[in-house]
């Protein structure tokens, strides 16, 4: 009984990266552009746009944004 305890606890981190790592591509994966989105209009210039990618870490690559987003949620920040 102990052994099978230790065993499924040995499986909870890799399900639960797993999990996040799912949830983060099916929200990068929905149509649109964040900053576009958060602007909250289509009439935004391009440098206001730059601004808010690289506010929001959408000018980093995908990987690094998925650590960010890992580490935040660890901590309990869950964004906005």
């Amino acid at each position: 009984m102990l052994r099978l305890t230790l065993v499924r606890l040995a499986w909870v981190l890799p399900i639960l990266l797993g999990v996040s790592l799912v949830a983060f591509v099916l929200m990068r994966a929905l149509p649109g552009d964040f900053a576009l989105a958060a602007a909250g209009t289509n009439t935004v210039t391009p440098e206001v746009l730059a601004a808010m990618r690289r506010e929001l870490g959408l000018d980093q690559p995908v990987w690094q944004q998925y650590l960010h987003w890992l580490t935040s949620a660890l901590t309990g920040d869950f964004g906005t």
